[in-house]
């Protein structure tokens, strides 16, 4: 078969502003914690089991469509969530049309079945839009952050997320009923934080989206914005949903709403995690990360002492403890470790089988040769691997450890207070 050659294919370099969460955060694994996750999905009911797995196909054909076709990014989203949202119950704050009974006057009404059918399809349609903006906002919690931004109103807030959430089931209804285009945002340099881009108007495939007016004295009609996010942000917002929503279900049916965290230094004493407010599941178990190497060379910005931090390292191995912490309390664990960030690792246990869990390591090391943690910091790393039984091997390895007497007496007071024994 003759090939045609007169159309070559023409490569070009990804723009990564396009979805910055994938192109542009090298740390960034969107797969972390998937056995876990696989776990977690296990125990779902048969019936959501099925539905499910049908809105993760959908968010995954999404993921897909990223630089090829916004616009069915958004469709495969929407779908995803309509998956699971099919079931959420309305009331009549919800759809004031519901509470008249609405079907009930269609059944009552002398109108031909054909047409009875129709009407009813009408109104399905209509809920069916509700139940996708109150999905998420149930579903959603724990992806809006907050902080300063320079273009506030180029961030979407929990407040607006309903009137976004509108713009984009309508975008996607009229594109797929009505054959309209999509009022898609634009991806640019600098832009990356942000979740709409500043352009107040736009023609697209020649259909004109005029800027948004507002109510004035002299009479001007409001007309609202009928532009989208960016995809990332949506993209983000589902994902966070999905997530949720297994974690909601399952731990209703015996499934787990908790992670496993890896503790290497100070946090080996249990008493550290009380003084974070943190309340581990159980007793934590002994365990190994193969293939690193000890060290303290993360500067604190409170007492400028060197903290444990690892890293990789041929031929060595780092004792520590395996905590499984309740999602509850992972926040507070995130914002006592300051200067790190979570990274998935495999560890080793004392039987020799593996697991999966988070392990936070410095975000900048500093190599400074006189950094070193203070004796009361010390103490924490050998009171809390005798607390769980590390190898005595070990334990003699951070006796030996050099450290610098905290000329704050009473910050070392208070650190020594802590006692490293697991509570009852």
């Amino acid at each position: 078969m003759t090939i045609k050659t007169e159309y070559p294919f023409v490569r070009v370099k990804c723009n990564p502003g396009i979805h910055p969460p994938i192109f542009q955060n090298p740390n960034k694994n969107l797969a972390t914690g998937f056995k876990e996750f696989l776990n977690t999905v296990r125990t779902l009911d048969q019936k959501l089991h099925q539905d499910f797995i049908l809105a993760c196909h959908h968010y995954a054909r999404a993921v897909k469509e990223v630089g090829v076709d916004a616009e069915m990014v958004f469709i495969r989203l929407v779908s995803a969530i309509e998956t699971l949202s099919t079931n959420m119950p309305l009331d009549h704050k919800d759809d004031k049309l519901e509470k008249q009974g609405v079907t009930d006057l269609i059944e009552q009404s002398t109108l031909p079945k054909e047409l009875k059918n129709e009407l009813k399809t009408v109104f399905d349609v209509r809920k069916s839009r509700k139940r996708f903006v109150r999905f998420i906002e149930k579903h959603s919690s724990g992806f809006f952050k907050g902080g300063n931004f320079k273009a506030k109103q180029l961030k979407i807030k929990r407040a607006n997320l309903g009137k976004v959430l509108n713009v984009i089931y309508a975008a996607r209804s009229k594109y797929l009923h009505a054959g309209e285009p999509m009022f898609l945002s634009q991806p640019f340099k600098g832009g990356e934080k942000w979740d709409t881009d500043p352009t107040a108007g736009m023609i697209i495939d020649n259909r004109l989206f005029p800027a948004p007016k507002k109510v004035t004295p002299s009479g001007t009609v409001e007309t609202p914005s009928q532009k989208l996010p960016y995809a990332y942000f949506f993209e983000g917002l589902v994902r966070q949903c999905l997530l949720n929503y297994v974690k909601a279900n399952s731990s209703s049916l015996g499934g787990s709403m908790s992670q496993q965290v890896f503790a290497f230094g100070s946090n080996m004493c249990s008493g550290r995690f009380r003084d974070y407010g943190v309340s581990p599941e159980g007793a934590g178990r002994a365990a190994v990360l193969p293939g690193h190497r000890l060290l303290f060379n993360k500067k604190s910005t409170d007492d400028k002492s060197g903290k444990a931090n690892v890293a990789a390292h041929v031929g060595s191995d780092v004792w520590g403890v395996l905590y499984t912490i309740p999602d509850a309390d992972l926040d507070k664990l995130d914002k006592g470790e300051g200067g790190y960030r979570k990274v998935r690792l495999s560890l080793r246990l004392t039987d020799n089988t593996s697991t999966d869990a988070w392990v936070y390591i410095a975000k900048k090391p500093n190599n400074d040769p006189a950094l070193r943690p203070y004796t009361w910091y010390k103490r924490f790393l050998v009171e809390g691997a005798r607390e769980h039984s590390l190898p005595a091997e070990y334990i003699a390895e951070l006796e030996n450890i050099v450290a610098d007497q905290d000329a704050n007496e009473a910050r070392d007071r208070r650190k020594r207070a802590l006692a490293c024994q697991a509570e009852a």
